[in-house]
């Protein structure tokens, strides 16, 4: 029975902080306004790793600017 509530409590956490991160992706557009590509790409790198478990996040950037 305690092993059941202690993986209840986990999953409750799990979500949580799914839910959080979904907040934070739904913020992230206020956050890029006025913001040149290479700026947006290099928070989004900074962000996904953490939000998603990643060891690492990796984007090649080609700009299209003269």
């Amino acid at each position: 029975m305690e092993a059941k509530v202690e993986q209840a409590a986990n999953e409750i956490k799990r979500l949580k902080a799914c839910i959080n991160n979904l907040i934070s992706v739904q913020a992230l557009p206020a956050i890029w306004s006025g913001r040149q590509p290479p700026q947006i790409v290099s928070a989004l790198l900074d962000m996904l790793p953490q939000m998603l478990g990643l060891d690492f996040a990796h984007c090649d950037f080609v700009s299209l600017a003269r």
